[in-house]
Formats: structure tokens, sequence, C-alpha cells
């Protein structure tokens, strides 16, 4: 999945074979795998020189990947997100932070549900436009 303004660093990720190689190398408790966003913080099972970093918060959601083995999961928990939001919750809060950020949730409650884990690409393969972003 990529926001609209997402832009990858480099052509290579538009080639086949090296996305095969890419998705090869995630660890196999991959909740979800992401390919861009900002301000992450990493969990205790990375190290240097491994492609995918065990990642414990992230924001944005630039590019992201999930197995299709967990699509339904996550779609599911973002319904009941969205269903048991606090009654005084502003979905677009600019000003101020807002009551629900799904690039939060599936790090402090999807992944956790599933006992599974989130890795971000080190390097990263998405950036983002410059500027604010409302895509969600």
């Amino acid at each position: 999945f990529f926001e609209d303004d997402a832009r990858f660093y480099s052509r290579t990720f538009c080639d086949a074979s090296y996305r095969a190689s890419l998705w090869s190398q995630v660890p196999e408790d991959a909740y979800l795998a992401m390919l861009g966003g900002h301000h992450f913080e990493f969990g205790t099972q990375h190290e240097e020189n491994n492609r995918w970093w065990n990642t414990t918060l992230s924001y944005g959601a630039y590019g992201f990947a999930v197995p299709a083995t967990n699509i339904a999961h996550l779609r599911d928990g973002f319904k009941s997100d969205l269903v048991n939001l606090p009654p005084d919750c502003k979905l677009s809060a600019p000003r101020g932070k807002p009551c629900f950020s799904p690039d939060v949730r599936w790090y402090d409650r999807h992944s956790v549900s599933a006992n599974q884990s989130v890795y971000s690409a080190h390097p990263l393969e998405v950036m983002h436009k410059p500027g604010f972003s409302n895509t969600w």
C-alpha cells in the first residue's frame, strides 16, 4: 500500500526480482512491513546488518506491505477501532493530537493481538513529499 504522495528512493523497487528478494528476507513473524514512514523506534531484535528491523513505533504510512494472511485481521482491527472511538473523538484534529492513528494502532494493538511484530525496511524504500499530508 502506498500513500498518494509517496515517492520511491530508487526505481530498483519496480524490478520484480528485487522485490522477490526483498520479500524473501522479511521475518516470518512479520505482521506488516513498513517501507516508509518517520520517527521510527526500534526493538531489541534488530542488528545493524539486517535488512528488516524490528520496529515498535513509527508515524506515517508512506508505504507498507501486509502479508495476505494478515489483511483480514488488520481490516477487522481498524473496524473495531472505529466502532469503539471515544464519544468526544474527532478523527481530524489539525491543531491537536488525533484520538485515532491507524499507523500507531498496528503497533500497540493489532500486531500484539496477532502475536507478531512490525518490521521496517532498512534502508527505507519509500519517502514522502515534504509537507503536511492528510491521507488518513
